[in-house]
């Protein structure tokens, strides 16, 4: 197929965008023009689909690095990023009269077949200089699926600026206690939480579980 990107028939009124060469039923060739979409106003039904998209892949883009090695879905032929947009697309999302915004009690960062942590407890500790984020959870590595070996993740996200923080190698399923420190600037700022317990090497994952604002 030929496409032709000058209007050979000099100007013409409407909107035209290229021209193309293609063959009809009985085996002529002639030529047809695209429409021009450039000034064809998105529907209200597309502006908000557009919305839904941007404020997904927002959220999402800056975990495509960990979600290779920690976000598995069960689905074969699916890779972990395209599966994860498509369950905040249809899940963790939440319609609003301005748009969408993320659902984060929904919204999972990592996802795979190890145990999810469980009877976890999360206590703040304030001093002068900042806070400590104070983790506690239950053994179940007598269940099936849950390895003592098996690390813990910590996913902070800061919504203001959309950035990831990552805690890992701190402890292990087994330590049943984990804490991170951080400087007092970062009181100022809405955190949020998710958990997860991983083996990075095997590129296995528990489904993440939020923890709630810090």
């Amino acid at each position: 197929m030929a496409i032709i990107t000058n209007n050979p028939f000099g100007s013409m009124s409407g909107s035209v965008g290229e021209l193309v060469m293609k063959t009809n039923k009985h085996g002529k060739q002639i030529v047809s023009a695209k429409p021009d979409m450039s000034r064809v106003k998105p529907s209200v039904v597309q502006k908000i689909q557009r919305n839904k998209l941007k404020v997904a892949m927002e959220f999402l883009s800056p975990l495509s690095g960990l979600m290779k090695i920690a976000y598995k879905p069960f689905r074969k032929n699916t890779s972990g990023f395209d599966a994860a947009k498509s369950y905040f697309l249809k899940e963790a999302l939440i319609p609003t009269d301005d748009g969408y915004i993320i659902d984060y009690g929904k919204a999972m960062v990592t996802f795979g077949d190890l145990r999810i942590p469980e009877g976890i407890h999360m206590v703040i500790d304030e001093d002068d200089e900042g806070f400590a984020i104070n983790l506690q959870w239950e053994d179940n590595t007598h269940q099936a699926l849950a390895y003592p070996e098996d690390t813990l993740l910590l996913v902070l996200h800061v919504p203001e600026d959309g950035r990831f923080i990552y805690y890992r190698d701190i402890a292990t399923r087994v330590s049943l206690s984990a804490s991170i420190y951080l400087e007092n600037y970062w009181k100022t700022k809405e955190l949020q939480l998710w958990m997860a317990f991983m083996q990075p090497e095997a590129e296995r994952a528990s489904p993440s579980v939020y923890l709630g604002v810090v």
